[in-house]
């Protein structure tokens, strides 16, 4: 075992086992200067490094002692970031590589720089995010109300099920309908205050029954496990209803319910807090209909959900992940001038699941950070290879989730990436949602801010497909505003005048505000035509181009434009 510290710095250590000494030095060089670098030739050196040290991520060749490694990292408590240096011409089967792999990439030999730099930048950002959420989950109280937080509700409502085996139970799903649009139009600090008023409520219920569990799942959304009296979920609804009513004469406000009548304890208390959820969801923005109840025909979407977390790891591993790209087209000349990088998983049985089916998934059980790396590090690969190959690329734009914008770290972590790939940060635009600004406009203010002084351009996604407000177009600080045109009917007709005057007039408010506008979602010629006439400056939809694969992308908006 060999200890090859290049500089001084608190930089990030690697463990390289490996036992070849040039495939040593080679990647010894390509890391020097970011990692210090430590090597083991043997399985009980790699293990006594493990022990001793704070190591940041593994490269393991895959040889013999390479797989007894892995499956000595896979007994570990603690996760560990892997790199696999899999041999062209390994004599073990991809399946029983599978069987040991702990990793979240595997890169062939002869490594090449560029791929084992992105690689290790993207595993070790991705391992601090998870220390950091397992650091958070010890916690088991909410801070704002004092209530239990998922992880302690989880314990504590599987002791109260086998404490009481012949009590009927049921979970109860509690939120307010149009939440986010009373905290846009309030401001923060009136929202918390409503947050607390339901934390009071839902201990109010809980106390009308001899024994019960609550939490708070995040934003304005509670959970409820209590035993089951016929009838009395409904007078809770009632009271619930009548306590929101009364909490402002100024702002209509009303409840939602989703319930799951637990019929199966085998189930984990986690699924019945999701089928509570999906139960709620039937039940959204119909006026005075509070309760929606889970009904076996949902199972489908559950059983999606089981097969989407079961595959995700390796989905990326064998990168089924692929790059899309949907084009921005200037609709005066009919010219594209840029692209959206949008995500399609290929999967070999299924075939093409589109996004929908997983994106919500992994925002809920955090893979979507993962995701966003996978796609920022495709994305500049791409721009990098047609820069390379003698092209001058227009800017394209990747999506940043919720998640991934609460890492401190972002802004630093994006620098390198694109430094690795030598690309201009005018060419590698960032997209957020509306409603991922909403979720904390406070903080978001001050990461895009972080990203502006950094150079970057941004976009503000999916306006108005929601609850906009004008308060949001005269807060939010971002270079262009993606409008939905989803609110903008297909054809034109003097009933539906209104619509495209709101549209051309929250352009023109955009355009004095210094936002420059693109329309997503155009569908027909019609709404083309219209778009010409306002401000804005490019549009993006089926009437121009659907999301394609990247090969296609290159060759008709990249090969044909640029020669």
């Amino acid at each position: 075992m060999g200890d090859r510290k290049r500089r001084k710095g608190k930089q990030p250590t690697v463990l390289l086992a490996d036992h070849n000494q040039k495939r040593i030095d080679n990647i010894t060089a390509m890391l020097d200067g970011q990692y210090q670098i430590m090597t083991a030739d043997r399985f009980g050196a790699a293990k006594a490094a493990m022990h001793a040290n704070a190591i940041a991520a593994v490269l393991i060749y895959l040889d013999q002692e390479g797989m007894q490694l892995l499956q000595y990292i896979r007994t570990l408590k603690h996760q560990v970031a892997v790199i696999v240096l899999e041999p062209r011409d390994m004599d073990v089967t991809p399946e029983a590589v599978e069987l040991e792999l702990g990793a979240l990439n595997r890169i062939k030999v002869p490594v090449k720089k560029e791929k084992l730099l992105g690689s290790l930048s993207g595993l070790i950002m991705t391992g601090k995010q998870l220390a950091e959420e397992q650091r958070h989950q010890i916690h088991d109280f909410d801070e704002l109300t004092g209530v239990f937080l998922r992880r302690r509700f989880q314990i504590e409502t599987a002791a109260m099920l086998k404490a009481h085996p012949r009590t009927s139970f049921i979970m109860v799903h509690f939120d307010i309908d149009r939440f986010r649009l009373f905290n846009s139009s309030m401001g923060e600090e009136e929202g918390n205050r409503l947050i607390k008023y339901e934390a009071d409520i839902v201990r109010y219920v809980a106390a009308g029954y001899d024994f019960s569990t609550y939490c708070r799942v995040g934003g304005d959304q509670f959970i409820l496990c209590h035993p089951e009296n016929q009838g009395q979920i409904e007078t809770d609804a009632e009271i619930i209803a009548k306590l929101l009513g009364s909490y402002r004469s100024d702002y209509f406000m009303e409840p939602t319910f989703g319930i799951y009548h637990i019929d199966d304890r085998s189930v984990p208390v986690e699924s019945m807090m999701v089928r509570s959820l999906m139960a709620a969801k039937q039940s959204k923005h119909l006026y005075h209909h509070y309760i929606g109840v889970y009904d076996r025909e949902m199972d489908n979407a559950i059983s999606n959900e089981v097969f989407v977390e079961n595959e995700m790891q390796n989905a990326m591993v064998q990168e089924e992940f692929q790059v899309y790209f949907q084009p921005k087209i200037d609709p005066r000349t009919n010219r594209a001038c840029g692209a959206e990088a949008l995500v399609r998983w290929l999967h070999p049985q299924r075939g093409m699941i589109m996004p929908g089916q997983f994106i919500p998934l992994f925002e809920r059980n955090g893979f979507i950070t993962q995701l966003d790396w996978y796609m920022w590090q495709h994305t500049a690969e791409y721009l990098h290879a047609w820069i390379q190959a003698g092209y001058d690329p227009d800017p394209v734009s990747v999506n940043i989730s919720r998640v991934s914008l609460y890492n401190g770290n972002l802004v630093s972590q994006l620098n390198q990436l694109l430094a690795h790939y030598k690309i201009k940060r005018s060419l590698f635009q960032l997209e957020l949602t509306e409603s991922t600004y909403m979720s904390n406009p406070e903080m978001m203010k001050v990461r895009i801010n972080e990203l502006h002084k950094a150079g970057y351009t941004i976009l503000m996604d999916d306006f108005g497909s929601s609850y906009s407000s004008l308060n949001t177009l005269r807060d939010i600080d971002v270079d262009w505003l993606k409008m939905d045109m989803k609110f903008l009917p297909q054809h034109f007709n003097k009933k539906e005048e209104k619509a495209f005057i709101i549209v051309s007039a929250v352009m023109n408010m955009a355009d004095k505000l210094g936002m420059e506008v693109i329309a997503e979602g155009v569908e027909t010629k019609q709404q083309r035509d219209f778009l010409k006439t306002t401000t804005c400056k490019l549009v993006q939809g089926y009437y121009y181009e659907k999301p394609i694969p990247a090969e296609d992308y290159t060759r008709k908006y990249v090969v044909n434009l640029h020669t």
